[in-house]
């Protein structure tokens, strides 16, 4: 009696490595998947993830994305190749499987879709702020900001970033509303660009500072706040300028009148170029009439004092650097 010979093993189906290179397009290894290779899949998936959340969180700079997208084309590629997708024997193009495509398109249509409605969803977004930035509406511009997530920035680089220096702006506000009156406000500490602003014209600077000289300038030269303005006028603290008189007291005492120094810096709001530091004089003596010395002075009595200028020098001082 004859022992039948064992059945040859089927022979190992043939991939499509296109078909396995569209599967890898997914991000997700699906292309390993179909070639058997779990664990390659796994670690590629672990990689990839790691990526993005690194590109969405900390690295939101465009050679990151070419790392991303370099990494995605390799991965592509290594698929294409693992699946015999090389020219061997004069056969450039292997048999097609429409299974296996069936396979791939159903991995790698839906990261499509995503990655298209995120898109989309940032084009909206970028609109919307650029909308509330041409209306100078601050709550608009972050409602709008809001709605960035990470996702969406795992799909590009820094999308609305006109929106993040906008918010930042709008911060501002509240700190220009609440500086005290001595010292610079927290706009001119560490002033930020803001792309919204007007460009340019007349009779559009926020001026900020010592309450004593700034409310002489007329309201119709001011802007109202930072958003409509053209110019911040940061206006630091008086200083002694010229000396004008001199009084004289028993135990060689004196008594100082100066002109007034007003510290100023120009910042340009659009770009928050610093346009001007100078430093403001005012106090002609031929306007401000003439200056009585007191009779006496206690011993803690300020021994420096300043001429009470008209508010037509005040203006004149300021008026080159909020309309040039």
């Amino acid at each position: 009696m004859t022992q039948a010979e064992p059945r040859p093993k089927a022979a190992a189906r043939p991939h499509d490595p296109l078909a396995v290179a569209l599967a890898n397009a997914s991000l997700f290894g699906g292309g390993y998947l179909m070639l058997g290779r779990g664990q390659l899949a796994v670690i590629v998936t672990l990689i990839t993830a790691e990526l993005l959340i690194i590109f969405a969180s900390v690295a939101q700079v465009p050679w990151f994305g070419i790392v991303v997208l370099l990494w995605w084309v390799a991965v592509i590629g290594h698929g294409w190749y693992l699946a015999g997708g090389r020219p061997r024997r004069g056969r450039i193009w292997p048999n097609r499987s429409g299974r296996q495509w069936t396979i791939a398109l159903a991995l790698v249509l839906p990261v499509l879709l995503v990655f298209g409605l995120l898109r989309f969803d940032i084009a909206r977004i970028e609109g919307d702020v650029a909308a509330a930035s041409r209306a100078n509406d601050c709550r608009r511009v972050t409602a709008a900001m809001d709605r960035v997530t990470p996702a969406h920035r795992m799909v590009a680089v820094a999308p609305a970033a006109d929106g993040d220096e906008t918010v930042k702006a709008c911060t501002l506000v509240p700190n220009l509303l609440k500086a005290p009156r001595s010292g610079l406000p927290a706009y001119c500490s560490a002033p930020v660009p803001y792309a919204a602003a007007p460009s340019g014209g007349p009779n559009r600077a926020l001026i900020v500072g010592d309450k004593t000289y700034v409310n002489k300038i007329p309201a119709e030269w001011r802007a109202d706040d930072v958003f409509n303005a053209t110019r911040v006028l940061c206006v630091g603290e008086r200083q002694p300028g010229v000396l004008v008189q001199t009084c004289r007291y028993t135990g060689f005492r004196l008594l100082t009148f100066h002109r007034v120094v007003l510290p100023v810096r120009v910042y340009e709001v659009r770009t928050a170029r610093l346009v001007t530091d100078t430093r403001v004089e005012i106090g002609d003596i031929g306007d401000i009439g003439d200056i009585s010395c007191p009779s006496s002075i206690h011993s803690d009595d300020e021994t420096t004092r300043y001429v009470s200028p008209p508010d037509s020098q005040i203006q004149a001082a300021f008026r080159p650097l909020i309309s040039p």
